[in-house]
Order: C-alpha cells, then sequence, then structure tokens
C-alpha cells in the first residue's frame, strides 16, 4: 500500500445490510467510477473500469481490493475542496467468526492518504492549504458516499478511528476499537424511532440531515471544522449502548 499512497490514511466504513458485500464493494467501485476515477490493475488499459466491473460480477472472483486514482474525466473547474480524494483503495472490512457463522458479511472499506498531516510550520505553502482544506473536502467526500449509496450505517476517521465492523459484531461483539465508543457518525432513517432518534441526536453538537439518513458528529473535525445545525446538546453518557445498539439488534432481528 505504500508504494501506491502514504500514510496516514483516512478511512470510511460503510455497512449494507440489505446487499451482499461483493454487490456492495462494486457499487462503491462504480459510484468512483462515476466521480471521475479510474482503477488501476484490471483488464485493459482502454477500458480497466469496465474490466473490474465485469470481474466483479463474476461469482468466482476473490477480488478484494481495487485502487482507483483520478483521470481525465475529472471536471477541470470543479472546487478542490468538492473532489474526490486523488488515490482511494477499495477493500473490505472487519468480520469476526462468529458474524460469519450467524451469516453476516462485512462492511466496506474506503481509504485515502493523509500524508500531509503535521506541524503546519514545517510543510510547504502548498501542503498547509492542502491541510485546511482536507477537513472539507473528507466531510463532503463522505457525505456524497453516504447519500449516493445510502448505506445502513457509516464511520469514518483517522485510520483505526474508520473501522466499521458488520452489524452482527456492532450488537454483539465486546469493544475492541475507538469505533465502538465513538459508534458510526453516519445512520440510514428509520433504525430508530421518532423518539429514539431525538434523544440520540440530541447527545451531538453537529447534526445535518441528508435525504436518506443523518450524520452526526461531535468532533469538528470530521464535521469539515464548519458549523452545522446544532443538536441540543444534552449529555447522556453512553448514546450508542443506551440507545442505537438496542435499535439495530431489533433492525436486524426484523430483517434476518
Amino acid at each position: 500500500m505504500m508504494s501506491f499512497m502514504a500514510a496516514p490514511y483516512t478511512v470510511a466504513g460503510l455497512y449494507w445490510h440489505d446487499a451482499p458485500e461483493n454487490a456492495s464493494f462494486g457499487h462503491v467501485c462504480a459510484y468512483l467510477m462515476q466521480r471521475g476515477m479510474t482503477t488501476l490493475e484490471y483488464g485493459a488499459a482502454t477500458d480497466p473500469n469496465t474490466a473490474l466491473l465485469a470481474a466483479l460480477h463474476d461469482p468466482t472472483s476473490s477480488i478484494t481490493e481495487a485502487k482507483f486514482i483520478t483521470s481525465a474525466q475529472l471536471p477541470p473547474h470543479e472546487k478542490p475542496t468538492h473532489r474526490p480524494p486523488a488515490r482511494i483503495i477499495v477493500t473490505y472490512g472487519y468480520i469476526s467468526d462468529d458474524a460469519v457463522a450467524h451469516d453476516d458479511h462485512r462492511s466496506i472499506d474506503i481509504m485515502w492518504s493523509e500524508a500531509v498531516w503535521g506541524p503546519i510550520a514545517v510543510m510547504s505553502k502548498r501542503q498547509a492549504q492542502h491541510a485546511n482544506l482536507s477537513p472539507i473536502q473528507n466531510h463532503r467526500f463522505f457525505i456524497d458516499l453516504c447519500t449516493q449509496l445510502a448505506p445502513l450505517y457509516a464511520n469514518y476517521g483517522a485510520e483505526a478511528m474508520g473501522l466499521t465492523p458488520c452489524l452482527y459484531d456492532v450488537i454483539y461483539q465486546q469493544p475492541q476499537s475507538h469505533w465502538r465508543n465513538a459508534g458510526p457518525c453516519y445512520l440510514r432513517d428509520g433504525v430508530l424511532t421518532d423518539e429514539e432518534h431525538a434523544s440520540f441526536l440530541s447527545t451531538f453538537t453537529f447534526v445535518e440531515k441528508l435525504p436518506c439518513g443523518t450524520f452526526f458528529t461531535n468532533d469538528p473535525w470530521l464535521a469539515g471544522q464548519k458549523k452545522l445545525p446544532k443538536g441540543p446538546t444534552q449529555p447522556s453518557g453512553t448514546p450508542m449502548a443506551n440507545v442505537l445498539t438496542p435499535a439495530l439488534r431489533r433492525w436486524r432481528r426484523a430483517h434476518l
């Protein structure tokens, strides 16, 4: 991976309960192609995107990773903060053996480089400008992912903070990462009742309603360091354990 893009990384993890993992993988790849990106290492150089999509439709395919770069299809006058990251890796997320045994499937991880992070004082002018734009670009990219692809839930952050387990592991596994402490930062409509929805969102400072779900966080970096409509910010301790986990358990039982 280091030869393709430098660490550290931002990772966005998206999970769909109603789609097989290979279909979810293909949807993410198709989305990136629509955003003007080209995949590497698949098929003829003249049409690698078509070659990758054809390979993903093959039931015997064992593809677990796809790399993308920006291409000439990218609109030249698009604002920098509206462009997708220049280099992206799509792969599968974490899943436990217990989740596999209970017929769950993996989430999809989307990784891009944040190599310009570091003390502004030692950066070049160009690096410093990119570092200042990075939170806004990351937020816009993540919001567009959730808007266009409508996962059940999603999360993103710096490396391990972006880890997004499958639904079974979110509900039943012991906490193994910061994700379990912070929870996701996007949730599809319909998982929470109206009362649960109001209670859950009241614990977050940044709340943004999207067409099929809601983005929420207490981290201004994940919010693109910009002002979003604020929730009432009532302290509730552990909204993940008190509200979201029981709701996801109920959702899973209803959709088995």
